[in-house]
């Protein structure tokens, strides 16, 4: 089953474009869509605890929250399209 997270980086620890670039190259991270300077809603099959443990990994130093986002326990103001990621997760395709 896919799920959406929202990441939240320190964006002062580890560059956004950093964490883009690693997502890109994760078979776990199904599609990914960054939609404000250090906040990215991911696609995956995994739970947050293994997501957290491999960006752990990735970034030992870096500060960050995810959270799964579960359909109707969110709300906030964003575009449609980043409301239309969030409620119908779907692979990009990359990873098969």
């Amino acid at each position: 089953m896919l799920k959406s997270y929202l990441l939240s980086i320190d964006g002062l620890v580890v560059r956004r474009s950093q964490v883009l670039d690693y997502l890109d190259k994760s078979p776990q991270i199904l599609n990914w869509f960054a939609i404000m300077k250090d906040s990215i809603l991911i696609t995956s099959k995994n739970n947050a605890t293994q997501l957290r443990e491999m960006l752990h990994l990735a970034f030992p130093f870096g500060w960050f929250i995810i959270t799964e986002l579960q359909t109707g326990n969110y709300d906030g103001w964003l575009p449609k399209e980043n409301w239309d990621f969030i409620a119908n997760p779907r692979s990009s395709g990359r990873w098969s």
